[in-house]
């Protein structure tokens, strides 16, 4: 997180970045570009208004598909027990679609922490429509620490509302703690040029 006055000049080496800029009360901005000339970018926040919230205190804004998701405490679990089962293909839904329309654009803040086998076994965030589904997360190994993910959503064009889906996919060979999830809130981004 780097904080931001007026005017910043940053000196950085030629790759691929993903920038997240945020303030309080406002939404949040996530620029995902290769940095491989000077470039320059005018960034509006607009102010905080959730298209989504959800802290896990009930699975009232969610239907489970398979698995055996559960809460503990204040945070959604994607088993009850204290590791996940081999060969689980489980999946958990909002029930109400977001309210968008094509072009919007979005930003999905999401509070978690996993420990999934490396490679083998994996967390997915999907966006569903009736037109079909994009994988915005893609999560597999560890980092069992709550940590919190930016991910971008821009609606495509002939599509207006969707879902949200929470997977968890393993083989047959270990089995780990799973993911906790202890938030997820949908914004509309910030805009920038």
């Amino acid at each position: 997180t780097i904080m931001i006055s007026d005017n910043i000049i940053w000196s950085l080496p030629k790759d691929n970045y993903k920038i997240i800029i945020l303030a309080n009360d406002l939404s949040p901005v996530v620029l995902d570009t290769p940095l491989n000339e000077p470039r320059e970018y005018s960034v509006n926040l607009d102010f905080e208004e959730p298209l989504f919230n959800e802290s896990y205190n009930y699975l009232s804004q969610w239907d489970i598909i398979s698995g055996d998701w559960s809460i503990h405490g204040d945070t959604l679990r994607s088993q009850s027990g204290s590791l996940y089962d081999n060969n689980a293909d489980w999946e958990i839904i909002t029930n109400t679609g977001i309210d968008v329309v094509a072009g919007d654009s979005l930003i999905i803040e999401i509070s978690l922490r996993y420990e999934l086998e490396w490679e083998k076994d994996h967390y997915y965030m999907i966006y569903v429509t009736e037109n079909g589904m994009d994988t915005l997360l893609d999560l597999t190994g560890g980092n069992y620490e709550f940590i919190t993910q930016y991910v971008p959503l821009v609606i495509p064009q002939g599509q207006s509302g969707g879902n949200l889906q929470l997977s968890l996919q393993s083989d047959y060979n270990l089995n780990y703690r799973g993911v906790e999830m202890d938030r997820i809130v949908i914004y509309n981004s910030g805009q920038y040029t």
